[in-house]
């Protein structure tokens, strides 16, 4: 079995502040399987932001909605983490 997975990204990273950063992405992925002609890609813009609450505890959010998909549905993905190193 072999499996081509390629991923192509362009982003914009801004920080207003040294505790808040914006992000923006445009995301292309791509599988190719050539075993059982089965491939897939799709194409994401992405937009979240982070904060640094103090030293140690961060939270990101993030929203990607993908304008194009191959193999499905184009949808919707809402990301919340919160991040904290001991």
């Amino acid at each position: 079995m072999i499996k081509l997975y390629y991923r192509y990204r362009c982003g914009f990273l801004a920080t207003p502040t040294n505790k808040f950063t914006i992000l923006v992405l445009v995301q292309h992925a791509q599988l190719v399987e050539r075993s059982n002609n089965f491939s897939q890609n799709h194409t994401a813009l992405s937009a979240g932001a982070k904060w640094q609450l103090n030293k140690t505890p961060k939270i990101k959010t993030i929203y990607s909605n993908f304008v194009r998909v191959t193999s499905s549905r184009p949808g919707q993905s809402f990301n919340f983490s919160l991040k904290a190193i001991f």
